[in-house]
């Protein structure tokens, strides 16, 4: 028993070391920054970004070099553009557009849900190119929606 909880207690902290050491940073340098909504932006700025997760915006633009051992930081340079949080669409359809009739027709006639999935691939990637990083899918028949956002 004592042994299992040695290994235990050696997994836990292993996999923590490895986890901090495995930490992926990226520093977006901004030209102008709206980081809150209804106040002013922001000049030259920086974000840190840590594992995904928005760590701080500090102003200036800043370049982090990692410690000894950890992955190295990735520096995107946006100083020359106006950066803005990502938009939410209330109201989209990722599966399908509305074509002319006849376009329409011969589709409900010849594809399968599969054809919605790997349309919505594009239209998904449309979405995003135009600044929408959450969108609310209210037009999808069958299960292609749920197989186009397990793979986004």
């Amino acid at each position: 028993m004592l042994f299992r909880f040695a290994t235990f207690i050696y997994c836990s902290i292993t996999l923590c070391v490895v986890n901090a050491a495995a930490q992926q940073r990226v520093v977006v340098q901004c030209g102008r920054l709206l980081a809150v909504p209804g106040e002013e932006p922001m000049g030259n700025s920086s974000i840190v970004i840590v594992d995904g997760v928005i760590e701080r915006v500090v102003p200036g633009h800043i370049f982090m070099d990692p410690a000894p051992g950890q992955t190295p930081t990735r520096h995107v340079n946006l100083r020359n553009s106006y950066v803005l949080p990502g938009f939410i669409d209330c109201h989209t359809h990722l599966t399908h557009e509305l074509p002319p009739m006849s376009i329409r027709l011969r589709r409900t006639l010849t594809e399968t849900m599969a054809h919605s999935a790997i349309d919505g691939t594009v239209y998904a990637e449309r979405t995003l190119m135009a600044g929408f990083t959450t969108v609310r899918n209210v037009g999808s028949f069958g299960t292609d929606i749920y197989a186009l956002r397990d793979r986004i």
